[in-house]
């Protein structure tokens, strides 16, 4: 099973390497933060946020996170769940995913 934010990405048909940019831009990192932890330069990081930018038709890094995170509380919405979690529960637990998440570590089966 897929964590929310990683299926709410699915959506735009974006490559490894795009994933793994837009769950740092996300997070809230910039390009060369992005560029020290996956070991590239900042301009190819520059030029992958430009691609999930424009793969999510969104005019910058607020509008992509603003269009994840409702698709991912419409996600948690959409579920019955055996013990139903609030909607500031829900945010909490997603702020802990990004936070926890290693984008070019993570297992998208978890």
């Amino acid at each position: 099973m897929l964590r929310p934010v990683h299926r709410a990405l699915q959506r735009y048909k974006l490559t490894a390497a795009e994933t793994s940019v837009a769950v740092y831009v996300a997070r809230g990192d910039v390009d060369e933060v992005i560029a020290i932890r996956r070991r590239v330069k900042p301009r190819t990081v520059k030029a992958q946020v430009g691609s999930v930018l424009r793969k999510s038709d969104a005019a910058d890094r607020a509008e992509f996170l603003a269009q994840v995170l409702d698709h991912v509380l419409r996600q948690i919405d959409a579920e019955p769940r055996a013990g139903s979690v609030c909607r500031r529960c829900a945010r909490t637990l997603l702020m802990n995913e990004f936070e926890s998440t290693s984008p070019d570590t993570h297992d998208p089966r978890v």
